[in-house]
């Protein structure tokens, strides 16, 4: 048993067994940072050290997942954080922080690197690793809350309120400015694909129409030349757009008339995130639910999540700013709940 030490955030522990030094190790969120308890039985905790950044003291910090990654023969460590008021868009978000731990004390590789975030939307929060993965999978897998605590207790649903992200898989790779965490759609969503819709040799503007009014996965490389944006809209004259600015090199998503919008001046928002990759070439995946939007660019360098609440479905496409060697696929979606 390990008691309140006094403060009023002392929560959410994250245990995981420590091979190395042969003990449990307890990751604790308290206040704005993160202790670390070890215990050789699961029943007496000893503490251990704190990890804190005086650069970070916007929000609480809740929801801490610390694990390993092997990569190019070396063990490193990543530890993410959910913050509730140091979004890049306003709001909550997820921190993550990679460096090594030794049982005892976690110290990151990147201490100026303030702004790494698993998902650089407003809606992806309080998201942790999945346990118990066999380890001839090799994944490792997410999930995050779906919503951000400026409107989460007032969102305009009447039978559910908020949900959670697709599963994701996260993957730590070397970039030009270190290591970086990927995090891309699990491969089963594939089995819910149905016939796919392939476009190619696209002029600058294209509109499809009777698109499924469930969900819509989209795949595509583009190569723009000053942008592009894909625009759904509805018979209700709603619309979210999806795209990325070149002059800016970054990727947006515009949800200001997608529907219901006016029970918090936050969510009307048009979010952007910073374009990390330094080829030309853009690799784009969608996904689009009757009130969800997911992006994922440049193999999941860049993820940007954001709750709609449109009065009818979208079922229009409007493509713009696409040059002619790009294609396009789409996919409608099985419901998962049928």
């Amino acid at each position: 048993m390990l008691p309140n030490q006094g403060e009023p955030d002392f929560r959410d522990p994250d245990v995981l067994w420590h091979e190395p030094t042969k003990q449990w190790i307890m990751v604790l969120a308290v206040k704005n940072r993160i202790e670390f308890y070890a215990s050789p039985n699961l029943m007496d905790w000893t503490y251990q050290s704190k990890y804190e950044n005086d650069k970070i003291l916007k929000g609480v910090w809740e929801c801490p997942d610390l694990f390993p990654y092997r990569i190019n023969g070396i063990d490193k460590w990543v530890l993410t954080v959910s913050d509730n008021a140091g979004g890049p868009n306003g709001g909550t978000c997820t921190r993550y922080f990679v460096g090594d731990f030794d049982g005892r004390r976690f110290v990151n590789d990147y201490p100026d690197s303030l702004a790494l975030y698993l998902d650089y939307g407003p809606d992806n929060y309080a998201g942790i690793s999945w346990s118990n993965i066999p380890e001839s999978d090799g994944r490792r897998l997410y999930i995050g809350w779906m919503s951000n605590w400026l409107y989460a207790t007032i969102v305009p649903g009447e039978n559910w309120r908020s949900a959670m992200t697709l599963p994701r898989q996260i993957e730590l790779k070397e970039t030009t400015d270190g290591l970086r965490l990927f995090t891309q759609p699990v491969d089963e969503l594939q089995t819910l694909r149905s016939s796919p819709l392939v476009i190619e040799s696209l002029i600058d503007t294209l509109e499809i129409s009777g698109l499924n009014e469930i969900l819509l996965e989209m795949d595509t490389d583009v190569l723009p030349d000053e942008g592009f944006e894909l625009m759904f809209t509805n018979g209700a004259g709603e619309k979210v757009s999806v795209g990325f600015n070149k002059k800016e090199n970054q990727f947006y998503i515009d949800r200001r008339q997608s529907g219901e919008t006016g029970f918090h001046e936050h969510f009307a928002q048009r979010a952007v995130a910073t374009r990390q990759a330094k080829d030309n070439t853009i690799r784009l995946h969608i996904f689009l639910d009757h009130s969800s939007l997911e992006l994922f660019a440049d193999d999941g360098q860049v993820c940007m999540t954001a709750l709609l609440f449109p009065n009818r479905p979208f079922g229009h496409l409007v493509l713009s700013g696409l040059p002619a060697e790009s294609q396009l696929i789409g996919y409608n979606l099985k419901s998962i709940w049928e």
